[in-house]
């Protein structure tokens, strides 16, 4: 038995143990103190090989587990000792912590309870217990006890800094979040983690600023933590200052070289500035660090994608379905980059894989969409655009596809609901105003349309499609000048629109009385469509009414369509003919010239010149037409109740040779008169109706319409041929020519005598320019350093940094022996000697002539200026060099 003494032993709740116990149990302490946790470890578990009930070596290798980051194991040698005695709170807050660590937590908080239990007053054990609710998600409690462990130690800044972050992760009252922070960064300055989620709470209040701030006293404070680089880049990326964000995303990136997710997070910075050829290097970079990445793979492909470089794209995208079949992105992504080719039949089986297997993806299902409307299937096209948008109802694409068909089966109300919500979404957008057009139109209410679609040209002059429906509805409207300005916008934007370009300039032309020139145009477009109905129907009626009237143009009726638009010319406009990829820009060239032959070159209609007026009031038309109002009505028969107007747009255009129509000012323009003379008049007659019109010149001042055109007419016959804007330009000549003689005779002799005087100055009172120059070439430089060719060569090979801060950039002065004579077409140069065997000093000189004054082996000496000298293995150049002796 042990003596009495021995009662303090740690053997004494196990019995007297044999002496190798005790000796292991010893030479565990050793090493725990020591901090040799594998030793110690190891003779702790000696001892209890020895004495399986020892209670204290069980707790003492449960710190030795706990320090080498064996946290079940160390649990276990815990849990042996609460079963071996009863438990004491050391044992339990140590276990309870292991449970964190492990992420027990509901362990870990029944510990901390026990000790509770135990002891009432214990705020670590209130602390520990709240960390361990906050990591469960149940703040309400969690902030209970961290407000129970600051009541009982009010000075510890560790528990206004859980309070306040459990606050904040269960979107509490933010204010006392930044208190309770403030309070922990109060009583520990160097609390990085305080600042930290300070200024998260400053974030979610809209203060930037003041977050940022955090985050830089956070930085100061541990420069080598890159995670609170990437949250002060964060907030940088949030307020738009996107190079401070790049700034912190590499610095981060340079601390943790391995983390591939700093990259891509700079590839987003660099797309968001426009930097996509960075971006995609930079993700293609991360992509080698992290080649099994999946979201970094998808990255790049999105940004082949974006740059159009469709084939890398799609092999990113068939990377990742190859390795996660059932990834919906993937799927997707090839199909986006086979409806970017225009390739809907290979698109539908990748976009309805993608969405069987994420059924909510909204893209996809707008692109199914897309591929059912191209299949001519709309019934299923509507049916996802109408899911899309329930899916995403921001997105305007598939509520826009829905408009379209809403519009297309007559569903107005709800086409003019969704239009509504686009143009509230989006009021500068011009596609919302053109399709409310459309459907205006397609509902009768034709002068609404007209509105909705002259808004659409405004918002963007080059819709083509916006003019040729407002030149319909125009049509429909019998405005015919005002549908064929809108057809001839439409054809200039878009040569689609040409069939229909020709039929309504037929319709003018037949408005006029103009016959042949209407039949010429009908013909052509229906050499270029055959089908279309309102150009069959407007040869139809004009052919009618030429056999009616009895003039010379009936003679013309006749004429042989032949001579309009021959089959080759046909087949080239209509796109007939297969044309190889090196012949498309001759045939492109070819495709213009007949457009140009037969239309001529589209032009707006311009105000008519004087010159164009004054020959249309002497020629032998009947009516003289300056402008074409609503009021100028169509022959009987050619309206549009007689011509059906056309669903659609047709092929690519040709035309005949036709005189162009008549310029006129557009229909906005106020309207000007009609000046009518007989069929019958001459001349002679013109010209007495022109002395009439003349004496209403004054009168018509005041409207700008009749101004212009009273303003040319004369009572001179002679006169009334040529516009009177050549004699008001004689007269401003003339004046010019006056002005001109005053300038010669008050400006120029003035400046003579000056030049004269300076002439005698410069000859008589001071030296010439060229001995000025002559003067400057001879005069030397403002030396700084003086040195021999052999000393400057041995100062430069010993100390190139600091020769360089002594002669580079600086005038210098050099003497030495001349080793050669470089004068060749590009150089002129003296080369001094120097130690080393094959280089020397080379002084380029300003003046070749001062080659001629020495010669090898002669002593001379040399002023010029020294460049910055990168290296010495080549000869020192010496420039602008001067020859002094």
């Amino acid at each position: 038995m042990p003596a009495e003494g021995s009662l303090s032993s740690p053997f004494l709740s196990s019995g007297s143990p044999p002496n190798g116990a005790y000796d292991f149990y010893r030479a565990g302490e050793e090493a725990l103190r020591r901090h040799e946790y594998d030793r110690a470890m190891s003779e702790f578990s000696r001892c209890l090989a020895e004495n399986p009930n020892h209670v204290e070596a069980y707790q003492r290798r449960a710190e030795a587990w706990r320090a080498l980051g064996r946290y079940e194991a160390a649990i276990a040698d815990y849990t042996q000792v609460l079963h071996l005695r009863t438990p004491d709170d050391r044992t339990l807050q140590g276990r309870g912590m292991l449970y964190s660590f492990v992420g027990r937590y509901r362990d870990a908080a029944n510990d901390f309870t026990a000790v509770i239990d135990r002891n009432p007053t214990d705020a670590s054990s209130y602390l520990s217990r709240g960390q361990a609710y906050s990591r469960m998600g149940e703040f309400p409690a969690a902030v209970t006890d961290f407000a129970k462990a600051i009541e009982l130690r009010p000075g510890q800044a560790d528990t206004y800094l859980e309070r306040g972050t459990a606050i904040l992760l269960a979107d509490g009252d933010l204010n006392s979040a930044v208190q309770d922070f403030s309070r922990a960064i109060q009583l520990n300055p160097f609390l990085g983690g305080a600042l930290a989620r300070r200024a998260e709470a400053y974030q979610k209040l809209g203060r930037s600023e003041l977050a940022a701030a955090d985050l830089t006293e956070a930085v100061r404070l541990d420069p080598l933590n890159p995670q609170l680089l990437v949250l002060r880049a964060e907030i940088f990326e949030k307020t738009g200052a996107m190079s401070a964000a790049m700034t912190d995303y590499a610095s981060a990136s340079k601390l943790d070289p391995s983390n591939a997710k700093l990259l891509l997070s700079q590839s987003r910075i660099q797309r968001l500035t426009n930097q996509l050829e960075e971006a995609e290097k930079t993700l293609s970079e991360a992509v080698r660090m992290a080649p099994d990445k999946i979201d970094l793979i998808l990255a790049r492909a999105e940004l082949a994608f974006t740059l159009g470089r469709y084939d890398a794209a799609l092999a990113d995208f068939m990377d990742v379905a190859k390795r996660v079949p059932t990834n919906a992105v993937a799927h997707h992504g090839q199909a986006s980059v086979y409806l970017a080719r225009g390739d809907y039949e290979q698109a539908f089986p990748f976009v309805d894989r993608a969405v069987q297997l994420d059924p909510n993806r909204a893209a996809a299902v707008f692109d199914r969409a897309r591929c059912h409307s191209a299949f001519r299937n709309y019934d299923a096209a509507f049916a996802d655009a109408n899911r899309a948008v329930e899916l995403d109802a921001e997105v305007p694409a598939p509520r826009k596809m829905r408009t379209e068909l809403h519009i297309r089966d007559g569903r107005h109300d709800e086409a003019y609901a969704d239009l509504a919500f686009l143009i509230a979404k989006q009021p500068h957008d011009a596609t919302w105003y053109y399709l409310r057009g459309v459907l205006e139109s397609r509902r009768n209410r034709h002068t609404a349309a007209v509105t909705d679609f002259t808004h659409a040209t405004r918002l963007n002059p080059k819709y083509a499609e916006a003019f040729a429906e407002r030149g319909i509805t125009n049509r429909a409207l019998r405005k015919n000048w005002e549908s064929f300005c809108d057809f001839l916008q439409a054809v200039q934007l878009d040569e689609r629109y040409s069939v229909e370009y020709l039929v309504q300039r037929g319709i003018v032309h037949g408005a006029r009385k103009q016959y042949n020139r209407a039949r010429a145009d009908f013909a052509i477009a229906l050499q270029l469509d055959p089908e279309n109905k309102a150009a069959l129907r407007g040869k139809g009626l004009i052919t009618e009414l030429m056999s009616q009237v009895r003039s010379p143009e009936s003679v013309l009726a006749h004429m042989p369509e032949k001579d309009l638009v021959t089959p080759t010319e046909k087949a080239i406009l209509s796109g007939a003919v297969e044309v190889p990829n090196r012949r498309k820009k001759k045939h492109k060239k070819a495709k213009k010239k007949v457009l140009k032959k037969h239309i001529g070159t589209p032009r707006l209609p311009q105000p008519p010149t004087e010159d164009m007026i004054a020959q249309r009031m002497l020629d032998e038309e009947p009516i003289v037409p300056v402008q074409l109002t609503e009021s100028d009505a169509a022959p009987a028969g050619l309206t549009e109740t007689t011509l059906d107007q056309p669903t659609a747009p047709v092929a690519p255009p040709s035309a005949s040779g036709i005189r162009k129509s008549p310029t006129t000012t557009p229909a906005k323009q106020p309207t000007a008169p009609l000046i009518k003379l007989p069929s019958s008049a001459s001349k002679s007659v013109a010209m007495a109706n022109l002395k009439t019109l003349a004496k209403a010149q004054k009168s018509a001042t005041k409207k700008p319409g009749l101004a212009n055109l009273f303003g040319l007419l004369n009572s001179d016959p002679k006169a009334a041929k040529k516009p009177l804007g050549k004699q008001a330009a004689a007269d401003a000549a003339a004046e010019k020519k006056e002005k001109i003689k005053l300038y010669l005779k008050y400006a120029l002799v003035p400046i003579g005598f000056f030049l004269m005087g300076y002439t005698l100055y410069d000859n008589l009172a001071g030296p010439s320019i060229n001995d000025a120059l002559a003067r400057g070439e001879a005069a030397g430089y403002p030396v700084k350093n003086t040195a021999t060719a052999p000393d400057l060569w041995r100062e430069f090979a010993k100390d190139l940094p600091g020769s360089n801060k002594k002669y580079a950039e600086n005038y210098i002065q050099i003497s030495g022996k001349l080793k050669k004579v470089i004068n060749t077409q590009s150089r002129a140069a003296f080369l001094l000697e120097t130690p080393h065997a094959t280089l020397g000093v080379e002084c380029l000189m300003l003046q070749r002539d001062d080659l001629a004054k020495a010669k090898a082996g002669d002593e001379i000496t040399i002023q010029g200026e020294l460049p910055e000298v990168r290296k010495v293995d080549q000869n020192l150049v010496v420039t602008q060099c001067k020859l002094r002796k």
